[in-house]
């Protein structure tokens, strides 16, 4: 992971690097759930006490070596002073594949800390982020963006395939559900918005566990891979140049909106925002 200072924007900007080696791009893709406390706990005692996330982002953040976490260490060690040293900039988290993953998972917990040791609202924008949790994490997800600690935007590639696994837990049988706004890239110069239904009562709609269950048959996995000689191979909707030409192609459209004012429309997001 790498902290920058944004002096211009006034951001404390983290970023999660992607896999790095094929044993990790796999695990990626391998559906086990474990279990992690829920940081929302104490605020909002009807919600879970603990939710399920992906095992292997779970290992990466949560995990402690020496009795520490990297989520400890990169809170204790580079946000908390950050925050305290440079008041009015706010935490921006990203990544990309696999670290897109964990930059949820971090925005998540980071979300959910006292306001005086991290400036909300925390924004999460991630670019072709596998599943991470099941519905009990995408509720209490929920819960922050409801009260505005948290703002968070998943861009994804037409055609990318990891976004889109894994699908079920291998352990539990539990579906994985994507969080946060879906900024989909449908071409190099078309783009939609969407965000998962909020219910009447505040709840994911189910509808949407099964919409995420059979989305992009279209788009399977050795489909979307091509192959370089020998036995390399390669998936071009996946590639950060892929993205990075999409986003500047898509540009004058995207520097119309704001993820502030998509959050305040009630026709995208249901009844996450209260009717006025």
């Amino acid at each position: 992971y790498m902290v920058q200072l944004d002096p211009c924007q006034r951001r404390i900007v983290l970023t999660f690097r992607g896999s790095v080696t094929d044993a990790s791009w796999v695990s990626g893709l391998q559906g086990t759930m474990e279990s992690v406390p829920n940081p929302n706990i104490e605020r909002e005692p009807t919600l879970p006490s603990h939710v399920r996330v992906h095992g292997s982002f779970r290992k990466a953040l949560y995990e402690k070596e020496d009795g520490v976490s990297v989520l400890q260490t990169i809170l204790r060690n580079h946000v908390f002073p950050l925050a305290s040293k440079y008041p009015g900039y706010k935490l921006y988290v990203t990544g990309y594949s696999a670290g897109a993953a964990i930059a949820t998972l971090f925005a998540f917990e980071s979300a959910a800390q006292p306001d005086s040791r991290v400036p909300k609202p925390v924004t999460l924008v991630s670019f072709g982020s596998s599943a991470v949790g099941d519905e009990d994490f995408l509720n209490s997800f929920q819960y922050l963006e409801r009260l505005g600690k948290l703002r968070a935007v998943r861009v994804v590639n037409r055609k990318d395939p990891i976004p889109l696994y894994p699908k079920v837990s291998s352990t539990s049988f539990s579906p994985f559900i994507h969080t946060g706004m879906t900024l989909k890239l449908n071409s190099k110069d078309d783009c939609a918005m969407s965000y998962p239904a909020v219910s009447a009562d505040g709840t994911s709609c189910n509808t949407d566990v099964f919409h995420g269950l059979v989305d992009g048959w279209d788009q399977m996995l050795l489909a979307a891979c091509q192959c370089e000689g020998g036995m390399n191979t390669t998936m071009p909707e996946h590639t950060l140049r892929e993205y990075n030409l999409r986003l500047l192609l898509n540009r004058p459209a995207l520097e119309a909106i704001s993820l502030h004012d998509l959050y305040a429309k009630r026709a995208l997001v249901g009844n996450l925002v209260p009717e006025v």
